[in-house]
């Protein structure tokens, strides 16, 4: 189950963008919109989200962010040859960060463990 997706320095997303689906202490819709993880540290997660924002904030990029961090881990021990580097384009309006590699981070929770 995911908890929380990161990205920093891909396509249009230079600083550090965070998706959180760890639930709010609200306990209104509780029953119907969250999972409980049986964690201490985030004990219950939303079902479900949705990114708002302006046209052209970056929520393309947002999503894509996350299908190529998914690409990259389902299909790199067997499409990957050795010595292969990643086609990765970084924010390239800032000449610092055209230079520093892209990151991705997931935490998620897979039988009881974070």
């Amino acid at each position: 189950m995911l908890v929380e997706f990161r990205v920093k320095n891909f396509r249009s997303l230079r600083d550090e963008q965070t998706l959180s689906l760890v639930a709010s202490k609200d306990k209104l819709l509780q029953d119907t919109h969250t999972r409980m993880t049986n964690l201490k540290a985030v004990p219950n997660l939303l079902c479900s989200t949705v990114i708002y924002g302006a046209n052209a904030s970056g929520k393309s990029n947002f999503i894509k962010a996350l299908q190529y961090m998914r690409g990259v881990v389902s299909e790199s021990a067997t499409a990957m040859q050795p010595g292969q580097t990643f086609s990765i384009q970084p924010f390239r309006l800032d000449a610092d960060s055209a230079s520093h590699p892209s990151e991705f981070e997931v935490t998620f929770v897979l039988d009881g463990v974070r």
